[in-house]
């Protein structure tokens, strides 16, 4: 078992570490290739937007193909990952091909983090313990250093110089999915189209009601860290200021989905959800506000208790009162809602808030999206009834 968990553990360290390649430094990368902050709205809006059908679509192939595990569909679609980064690294792309490729890129990655979540599920119904939040936290601690780094790269070389840290995370990635030993569990539980979206979400609606709560707040979130690097060099920061903020926010996540498990004992999912909620508007409206650097900073490290908790808690949480047979679709709808839908609106309003009226428009926007959110949630703790014996309203 402790083999396996350490396993798990890397495969999230390397993981993460090229996430933050192609996602936390999306604006850098794309400034560097000529595009404007509309145009990078374009890119990580509508890659978010092409999740909610590539998201589905992927998970829906462990069913359909024979043989097709988990494990080899993360395996297959982050070969694909690799090899769009590269070209887009290497090649004088003009930006309408960049914009197209950036955009496949992120709807791959995006969809492949619900896999990612599902190995571990699958183990957990095989008998195998696994500590998700601890392996989902050093997925966030190597975030962040990489990021730290990254921003160093980037100062002293230039942009491109991300490529390098892709490729050694990227293979690291390769080697630990090849490492994982094949999951026993039954196909027919990681069957993802036994059950629709739509018929899913009606069967299961407190949880769908909680996903679309948290969309509000975790996309602004994501919109605030798209263009995390323009409020820090408003502010009067650089590039290794931006590397260092991101490595904080990010090192913030591990110790509190290391101790989920612990609090899950504690407390109820919902109530852990609901305190994730209002440190959301904490740390969102703290960034939004930030009169200087410092303020900038405190609010960013919020980001353990408001995305640390949320992260950890509902995968969990869906894991013991969805069916079995429903988890993919549960881990799916996950990415559709909350990185689909939500990330879709905040990336392209964002950026032509940005250009067109200016950054203090943009953080507006972004506080107002974080307060429906809450509002939302609170809405559905304050109805009580949260004995959720099979979620299913």
């Amino acid at each position: 078992m402790k083999k396996l968990q350490m396993k798990y553990n890397l495969l999230h360290l390397f993981y993460w570490i090229t996430y933050c390649c192609v996602y936390g430094f999306v604006a850098i990368f794309l400034h560097y290739k000529g595009l404007s902050n509309t145009q990078i709205g374009i890119v990580t809006g509508l890659g978010a937007a092409i999740t909610i059908i590539t998201s589905p679509y992927i998970a829906s192939l462990i069913g359909k193909i024979k043989g097709m595990t988990t494990k080899k569909l993360v395996t297959l679609t982050f070969i694909g990952q690799f090899i769009l980064y590269a070209l887009m690294s290497f090649l004088p792309l003009p930006a309408p091909i960049l914009i197209i490729l950036y955009i496949a890129l992120i709807s791959l990655m995006a969809a492949d983090v619900p896999v990612l979540s599902q190995i571990c599920m699958d183990y957990l119904k095989d008998g195998e313990y696994l500590n998700f939040g601890l392996s989902r936290g050093i997925g966030s601690l190597s975030y962040a250093s990489g990021a730290a780094v990254m921003g160093i790269l980037v100062d002293v070389l230039n942009p491109l110089s991300i490529v390098a840290v892709h490729v050694i995370s990227g293979i690291g990635v390769l080697i630990m999915l090849a490492s994982l030993p094949d999951v026993k569990v039954k196909e027919e539980s990681t069957a993802t189209q036994k059950i629709s979206m739509l018929t899913f979400m009606k069967t299961y609606k407190k949880y769908t009601l909680m996903l679309i709560a948290f969309m509000f707040p975790v996309a602004a979130a994501t919109g605030l860290g798209t263009y995390l690097i323009n409020i820090v060099t408003h502010l009067g920061g650089s590039s290794s200021l931006f590397g260092i903020a991101t490595f904080l926010s990010a090192g913030s996540e591990l110790p509190f989905m290391a101790i989920t498990h612990k609090l899950l004992k504690r407390f109820k999912p919902v109530q852990l959800l609901m305190v994730a909620s209002f440190f959301y508007v904490v740390r969102n409206l703290t960034i939004c506000l930030a009169p200087n650097l410092v303020i900038l900073i405190i609010g960013l490290l919020f980001q353990g208790i408001s995305y640390g908790i949320f992260t950890a808690v509902i995968t969990i949480y869906a894991n013991d009162y969805v069916k079995s047979e429903h988890g993919m679709m549960a881990q799916t709808l996950l990415a559709v809602i909350v990185t689909g839908i939500g990330s879709t609106i905040v990336n392209f309003v964002g950026g032509r808030l940005q250009d067109t009226f200016g950054l203090s428009s943009m953080l507006i926007f972004m506080a107002v999206m974080t307060l429906i959110g809450f509002v939302m949630m609170l809405a559905i703790y304050l109805k009580g009834d949260h004995n959720e014996a099979k979620l299913n309203g």
